[in-house]
Parts: structure tokens; C-alpha cells; sequence
């Protein structure tokens, strides 16, 4: 059987994130959804024994869900998989967690026979196992922290994060000071080496 894969992600403009290569390697390189994506429907493949004849990636226009804007790729792509015999393969969020649904990418694929949708099971990439649902809600912590956070606050925790990094503090080391504190995420959870990394990246 052939395939093509099709894999989107939402931009996130306070980081910087507001556009995508064409290139499936490219976008893979700067988008670890994307990467997940690509890397899940190409390990389906190799034990499907299907060929993937094309891929193709998508950045929504919106932050906070999806729209009608990926209606016409996704129809496009849904005429090549009918011209080429192939199957349209890509993953399925929300089907496993109820989460990052998108209303009106499956309302149009809903009973497409050449519509493949895969769960979101965690795969290997690098030697490093990743799992989409943790990955989305560290996110979710991090653009509530930019948001709750006030430029003052931005500055002083800046300014003392970077001081305990230049003093030689690993991200883990930084985390557990401010869990010993009782510092918590806007959202009340802990904070971890992954989003304090990612959290400082982003704060000016």
C-alpha cells in the first residue's frame, strides 16, 4: 500500500514560533511535533510494509486551536492519495487523549476510507523515548507562566535563574530550589529540568 503523511502543529508566537519550512526535514528540525509526527508515521510504515510516497507538513494559523485554514491542503491531499492509490496517514491527538482536537480537519476526514489515523503512542526518537501528552502540557505550563507572569516578575526571576546558572546550577538542580520553596507553575504543578529549560529560553 502506498501512503502519504500529513503532520501539523499550532504556532506559538510569544516563542518566535510562527512559521514552518516545506520541507519535512527542515520542519522536523525545529518542531518536536512535527518530528513525533514524522517519526511515527514512518516507523507505521516500515512494519505496515506500506511505501511513503509523500509527506507533507501544515502550521495552523491560530495558537490556541485548529481552523478551516487546513481544509484545503488536507482536500488536495485527499485527491493525490485517490489519484496515487494511497492512503492518508497521520496522527490522531485527540482520539487517545481527549486533547489538541481538531474539529475541523476530522469532521472532513470522518469516513474517508483513504484516511488512516494512528494513535498517539510514545516513540523512540534519539535514543530518547517521547510522549506527545507530556510534551503538550509541558507546553501548557510554559505559555501559562508567560502569561502570568508581569514584565517586572519576568525580570527578577530572570535575573535569578540566570545568576544561579552562571554559578554553575544544572536546569534539574534550579527545579528542585524552587519546588524546595514551594515556587509552583502558574498551574500549581512542580517545576522540571524540561520546563525550566524551556521557560528561561523564553524569558526577557
Amino acid at each position: 500500500m502506498r501512503a502519504i503523511g500529513f503532520y501539523w502543529t499550532l504556532p506559538v508566537p510569544w516563542a518566535g514560533f510562527t512559521s514552518l519550512p516545506k520541507s519535512v526535514e527542515a520542519a522536523m528540525t525545529i518542531s518536536r511535533s512535527i518530528r513525533y509526527q514524522a517519526e511515527r508515521v514512518r516507523r507505521w510504515a516500515k512494519e505496515d510494509g506500506s511505501t511513503l510516497i509523500h509527506e507533507v507538513v501544515f502550521l495552523e494559523v491560530r495558537a490556541d486551536r485548529g481552523t478551516s485554514a487546513i481544509l484545503p491542503e488536507v482536500e488536495a491531499l485527499l485527491k493525490k492519495a485517490e489519484a496515487l492509490d494511497a492512503q492518508l496517514v497521520l496522527v490522531n491527538f485527540a482520539e487517545a487523549f481527549y486533547w489538541r482536537a481538531h474539529s475541523p480537519l476530522w469532521s472532513l476526514l470522518k469516513g474517508e476510507a483513504r484516511v488512516l489515523a494512528l494513535d498517539p503512542a510514545p516513540q523512540l526518537i534519539d535514543g530518547v523515548w517521547f510522549a506527545p501528552e507530556e510534551h503538550f502540557r509541558s507546553w501548557q505550563d510554559i505559555a501559562a507562566a508567560h502569561t502570568a507572569l508581569k514584565p517586572g516578575v519576568k525580570a527578577a526571576l530572570s535575573k535569578r535563574l540566570l545568576d544561579m546558572k552562571e554559578g554553575g546550577a544544572s536546569y534539574a538542580e534550579i527545579a528542585r530550589v524552587l519546588n524546595a520553596e514551594g515556587v509552583t507553575t502558574p498551574n500549581g504543578k512542580s517545576w522540571q529540568a524540561d520546563n525550566l529549560r524551556k521557560l528561561l529560553a523564553n524569558l526577557s
